[in-house]
């Protein structure tokens, strides 16, 4: 199982991992980790805005949650309680920061663009449409990078949002048009 559970199969599956691991099986830890940390990374990258900060993120999120197994009563529980103690870390490490939402993606951008469409970009362009992303409410920034720029599925930004799949899709749309009327405002496009 090496990406989020999808089927009654991988729910099974999951919950033999997770009783696993409580066991203090490292190999079910290892495999645990497996399969959440891609997710992980690219909620805490998109909500961050820092790959650094992202990885310090995920991992004190993970050590929390495997330290902390013994007190979960439910494996099916588990991707909730993981995602939402991930949730808890970014918003401890932006309270410590002091993150502003309208501060610049830079690098965290820059290093998330696929190549093609980094190398079309000019640095000029490349600043205004970070700066048009970063300016967006963090409901709408956070999905539309998980999604575009780190190739996250709507079942996995659900899950890293506690939220339906109906509603990722809902602010998809509503960022895209946001960042196309910013974009049209000046005048990046036609």
């Amino acid at each position: 199982m090496t990406t989020v559970a999808t089927s009654m199969g991988a729910d099974d599956e999951l919950s033999g991992l997770v009783e696993a691991a409580k066991a203090g099986e490292r190999e079910a830890q290892g495999a645990l980790i497996g399969c959440y940390r891609r997710t992980m990374l690219a909620y805490a990258v998109a909500r961050l805005r820092d790959r650094d900060a992202a990885e310090d993120a995920v991992q004190e999120a993970l050590v929390k949650v495997l330290s902390g197994l013994d007190g979960l009563r439910s494996a099916s529980r588990f991707e909730a309680w993981l995602m939402q103690t991930l949730r808890n870390q970014c918003g401890d490490i932006e309270r410590r920061r002091k993150v502003r939402t309208t501060e610049p993606l830079g690098e965290a951008l820059v290093s998330l663009l696929p190549t093609p469409e980094g190398t079309l970009l000019d640095a000029d362009r490349l600043q205004r449409l970070s700066d048009a992303v970063s300016g967006l409410p963090e409901k709408q920034r956070v999905p539309l990078l998980m999604f575009y720029a780190s190739r996250q599925s709507y079942r996995e930004i659900a899950l890293a949002l506690h939220v339906t799949e109906s509603t990722v899709q809902g602010r998809l749309a509503q960022g895209l048009r946001l960042l196309r009327r910013r974009l049209k405002s000046e005048d990046f496009l036609p």
